[in-house]
């Protein structure tokens, strides 16, 4: 009897920990969810074209932070962290080299303002001032150099659907949302139409839920307020399509369609007529970037979901030209904003990235030097820095010198304090995270009743035989 409650004590036991820990485990989750900012990432000049014979000698990177967008907010006459990125060039053949280079300076991060102008025209060559201009490209969540650079285009892209003549067809649905119901009417749109020759644009993914049912599509959209309310979306190839809208409340259908009405247009000018006046982006380069951003966002249904293009979706690029004559050198300067992403509450980290790896399309790449000027605290830096202090106490400087150019990007973490947040290091400072701790105690445990459980039942077995 008394091996049974050894037993039993020893399954019920870890059960209970197990429920302890997993409490506090969830506790924690639930209270300790960071603040977080999504920031850009930065990289060197690039040439357009192939096979380009100039040689970069020496890449000296300066990376001045003084500012950090604290508690992901942002004034940017007030802000002041910025790279500046100097080129020694040398053409070795025997032929002058005209080259167009791109330098990518990163998308709008989320906390700085709408409207906000951090564009600086700050290209020189050979210490005097080169004209630049600045390009866009639609820019998904990930940067990939190869892909992003071929879309800088100087013409307007042929894509295999979307031509700028494409007919367009705008539908609005107009219903009635009665009061005091109990529960959101969904407005539930059949669209009936090939997918191989139509695409059906919505505005926003949130805001729609699509399905398929008898090789239907399906538009479901809530309606959250009573009275008149507009749900608009556009079609876009073979139009128009068969559009059949109904309100429902719960199971039953209200005769609440008030009208639907279309209106045709073509796609170059739809796509025109999505970009905000704000906006000072060229014809081509946006109705290129809306292009991208349609098949991004495209589905194998034939729906896109979300046709806004916002500033914050646009990669930016310093465009330029300079020509190096055969045998000769230049030097090139630039300058770009910097924006790290910000994670944390306590003591945030900001975490910024700027990538090396587009250098490696140069013919050669000799040296490069690193430093990064700042009062703030270096930590997971993806290269070895040295640290010294500035004369007076007022911050750090950052070094790193190789004679060629390293593997992977360079990306490092500024803190205000001297430690890591603990939101994020889960060992800090002190012996473990509260987390972690009820793990460690509730294995201990464990392994200490385990361990009195076996000599028992070995020793009573060893007695029992003596016995016999």
């Amino acid at each position: 009897m008394k091996y049974k409650f050894l037993f039993a004590l020893a399954a019920v036991f870890p059960l209970a920990s197990g429920m302890l820990f997993s409490k506090n485990a969830i506790k924690a989750a639930a209270n300790s969810a960071p603040p977080y900012w999504e920031g850009t990432s930065s990289s060197g000049a690039i040439v357009k074209g192939e096979n380009c014979p100039v040689v970069v000698e020496k890449e000296v990177l300066n990376l001045n932070i003084s500012s950090l967008p604290r508690g992901g907010q942002i004034e940017l006459e007030k802000y002041d962290a910025e790279a500046i990125a100097e080129y020694s060039f040398y053409n070795p053949t025997d032929l002058n080299v005209d080259m167009t280079l791109l330098f990518p300076f990163g998308a709008f991060p989320s906390y700085v303002p709408e409207g906000a102008n951090d564009e600086v025209s700050a290209v020189t060559v050979d210490g005097e001032s080169t004209a630049c201009r600045v390009r866009y490209s639609y820019a998904p969540y990930d940067f990939n150099i190869d892909r992003d650079m071929a879309r800088v285009q100087d013409e307007k892209k042929k894509d295999p659907f979307y031509t700028e003549d494409t007919p367009v067809m705008h539908y609005q649905i107009t219903v009635n949302v009665p009061e005091g119901r109990d529960v959101y009417p969904l407005l539930k749109t059949k669209l009936s139409f090939n997918p191989k020759k139509t695409r059906v644009l919505f505005p926003s993914e949130s805001d729609t839920r699509l399905s398929i049912s008898d090789g239907d599509m399906y538009a479901c959209a809530y309606m959250r307020e009573a009275g008149d309310k507009t749900f608009e979306f556009y079609a876009a190839g073979d139009v128009p399509i068969t559009v059949d809208p109904k309100l429902y409340n719960g199971d039953n259908e209200i005769a609440a369609v008030s009208s639907l009405t279309s209106a045709d247009t073509t796609f170059s000018e739809f796509v025109l007529s999505k970009r905000s006046e704000n906006l000072e982006v060229g014809d081509t380069d946006w109705y290129n970037a809306f292009v991208d951003m349609l098949n991004d966002r495209s589905g194998k249904d034939g729906s896109v979901d979300g046709y806004c293009l916002e500033e914050k979706d646009l990669m930016r690029w310093y465009e330029y030209e300079m020509s190096i004559p055969a045998g000769g050198r230049r030097v090139n300067r630039v300058r770009a904003p910097l924006y790290p992403t910000v994670e944390g509450n306590r003591n945030p980290r900001y975490e910024y990235s700027y990538l090396l790896s587009p250098a490696g399309k140069w013919a050669d790449f000799k040296e490069i030097e690193i430093k990064i000027d700042t009062p703030y605290y270096l930590s997971n830096g993806s290269l070895d820095f040295t640290k010294t202090d500035k004369e007076g106490g007022k911050g750090f400087t950052y070094s790193y010198h190789r004679s060629s150019l390293p593997q992977g990007e360079l990306t490092f973490v500024l803190t205000e304090k001297d430690e890591a947040d603990s939101d994020f290091n889960l060992f800090g400072k002190k012996f473990l995270h509260p987390a972690l701790t009820w793990a460690f105690v509730t294995l201990l445990a464990l392994a200490g009743v385990a361990a009195v459980v076996t000599v028992i039942v070995v020793v009573s077995l060893r007695n029992k035989k003596k016995k016999k």
